[in-house]
């Protein structure tokens, strides 16, 4: 990911716990999902964030429903 393709957006999202965050802005990449003959590729839009979580990526159900 380079700096110059990320979208800007300057607002807060709220983490589970109330706690405000905030965003770099978004970034398109296609995503593949599926191994061998059995894959889907789509485009999605990630929010970039810098924040330490257990976590790596939260999906959006309209990413879920494009598969």
């Amino acid at each position: 990911m380079r700096e110059e393709d990320i979208i800007p957006h300057q607002e807060q999202i709220i983490r589970f716990l109330g706690e405000k965050v905030d965003t770099r802005g978004y970034i398109n990449l296609k995503t593949t999902f599926g191994m061998g003959r059995v894959t889907k590729t789509i485009k999605i839009s990630y929010l970039v964030m810098e924040e330490s979580t257990s976590y790596n990526i939260l999906s959006r159900w309209l990413s879920l429903n494009k598969l």
